[in-house]
């Protein structure tokens, strides 16, 4: 931003001002408030409307959030196209993890579909990954879009993930809470990392995992509580731990 401090009576000044368009896309509005010694007009405000045409258009956006159900696929649509560059194309697309989502893209018309196919296999409770897009155009060559595909089953893991902290003082443990929506649903602990004490109870409602640090690492280090069940699709069921 620069302006004119000091204008002369009867004379003119300039402010002049720049917006930032980076990460916007469509109609967007900003203000700046201008302060001023006139005692008729000691500040006023102004606006400026703008229309920024991205150069790829991404709908519905770059984030997708997917819910299925334990067993089944789940599919997802991305579709871009671009206003300012009407050769624009998509030369090569995956996704990551491999194993979870297979990617497929095609046009329609003036428009790119990018299509998501979620394995049947994946984990309840969250599951992270990414699509990368890449294009033609050399000032966007490639396009990531991170999604969250959500899996729920009979049986829910709250939560699914748990953090410890070395270096805390006194007992340093955590609780998962497993809610079963069925009657005769059975868990087993299958397997507890030696950095670990687990305590599986049957509680109204599912069951509880107490999970008590004993043993530390010095690195930080990721590991897995494994639980069986009898409930078919949702046989395996993991809890990641994280060790800071």
């Amino acid at each position: 931003m620069g302006y004119d401090k000091t204008i002369p009576q009867g004379g003119k000044g300039k402010i002049t001002l720049k917006v930032r368009t980076t990460g916007y896309q469509g109609n967007i509005s900003k203000r700046a408030i201008v302060y001023t010694d006139d005692p008729d007009m000691k500040r006023f405000t102004l606006t400026i409307n703008a229309v920024v045409k991205p150069i790829i258009r991404i709908k519905p956006n770059k984030f997708i959030f997917i819910r299925k159900k334990a067993g089944k696929e789940g599919k997802a649509e991305i579709t871009l196209s671009s206003d300012v560059y009407p050769e624009f194309k998509i030369t090569k697309v995956s996704a990551f993890p491999q194993e979870a989502v297979k990617a497929e893209y095609e046009k329609e018309g003036k428009e790119w579909k990018v299509k998501l196919l979620f394995s049947k296999n994946l984990k309840l409770g969250q599951n992270r990954g990414y699509v990368r897009i890449w294009t033609n155009i050399k000032k966007y060559p490639a396009v990531w879009i991170n999604y969250l595909c959500e899996v729920e089953g009979k049986i829910k893991l709250v939560p699914d993930t748990l953090s410890f902290y070395r270096n805390r003082g006194g007992i340093n443990f955590r609780v998962v809470t497993i809610n079963t929506k069925e009657k005769g649903i059975k868990i087993e602990l299958k397997k507890c990392p030696e950095e670990f004490n687990c305590f599986l109870h049957r509680v109204s409602g599912g069951y509880i995992l107490l999970v008590v640090m004993e043993k530390p690492s010095s690195n930080q280090t990721n590991k897995k509580i494994e639980l069986i069940s009898n409930v078919k699709n949702e046989e395996n069921l993991v809890v990641k731990t994280i060790i800071r």
